[in-house]
């Protein structure tokens, strides 16, 4: 496993129990247990998440074992854009703990994949 691997994974697995399974699996009183108010438009939520699990499958077609040799600059690229948009919307138009909280995460992940194209044979070297 390389290391671009294990970020990618994090997030594929992160933004998956974050965004698509409440929206699409969980009821509108366990979503608003969850995010602390229930969504206003479900169906529009829901497309949401069906648009982020697109965005999840690109993901994971970046894994090593997945893909030909050598970087994956378009899927990198388009994290860094996904996740630095999110983090700076959640930073700067609401200031829920909740929100503070994913964008953390979905900062890391930025600053991950920024550190990744920055050193793309670091990142595609083996774990351990």
């Amino acid at each position: 496993m390389q290391w671009i691997d294990l970020l990618l994974v994090v997030k594929i697995v992160a933004t998956a129990l974050i965004i698509p399974v409440p929206y699409l699996f969980f009821s509108d009183a366990r979503v608003a247990a969850i995010n602390g108010e229930p969504p206003k438009d479900r169906p529009l939520m829901r497309l949401y998440a069906v648009a982020i699990l697109a965005l999840l499958v690109a993901y994971a077609s970046a894994l090593s074992w997945l893909r030909a040799e050598g970087f994956p600059w378009g899927i990198v690229t388009m994290g860094i854009v996904s996740n630095g948009g999110a983090t700076a919307f959640l930073l700067f138009d609401r200031h829920t703990a909740l929100e503070r909280s994913t964008a953390l995460l979905f900062g890391s992940i930025t600053l991950a994949l920024l550190a990744a194209a920055a050193f793309p044979d670091i990142a595609t070297s083996r774990v351990g």
